[in-house]
């Protein structure tokens, strides 16, 4: 398993992580806007976009959702508790930052504290796990910070 950090996106300077398998499979936390360039570090890397796992629904972890997840097919997966940000641009904060028309996503698989997220190609599963830390990912000793969702 490989963990890339992409080039900061959206007018909040956000972070994404590609998380990539040995079979050429990869995971993306965090989907903020531009999903060409997104796609192009997959192209890059040679690998295909299979999950992606938000970490809240902000609009600067959300803005390029819907346009990955037409182009590739892709599983969307979010907090249950913020699965309506996904389609409201005044509960993603879009609308408070001057912003409208970020694509709003309806597909997404919403899942709940302790949930487990299946990774066939990964020695680890996904878990999303409010107790363990607030407001980070682990995953395999890295960390990824606006995130809770473990490899278990």
């Amino acid at each position: 398993m490989e963990i890339y950090q992409l080039k900061p996106l959206s007018i909040c300077g956000t972070y994404s992580y590609i998380v990539a398998s040995e079979t050429g499979n990869g995971v993306l936390i965090d989907a903020p806007e531009n999903a060409t360039y997104i796609l192009d570090e997959f192209e890059k890397r040679d690998l295909k976009l299979t999950k992606i796992l938000l970490t809240h629904g902000h609009f600067d972890h959300t803005g390029a959702v819907a346009s990955l997840a037409e182009k590739t097919g892709c599983d969307v997966y979010i907090h249950k508790n913020d699965l309506e940000k996904l389609t409201d641009d005044s509960k993603n904060l879009a609308y408070h930052f001057g912003l409208s028309g970020v694509r709003a996503y309806k597909k997404a698989i919403a899942f709940d504290d302790g949930d487990i997220i299946p990774q066939p190609d990964y020695q680890r599963d996904y878990v999303y796990d409010e107790m363990k830390a607030s407001d980070m990912v682990v995953m395999d000793l890295k960390y990824f910070y606006h995130s809770n969702i473990f490899l278990e």
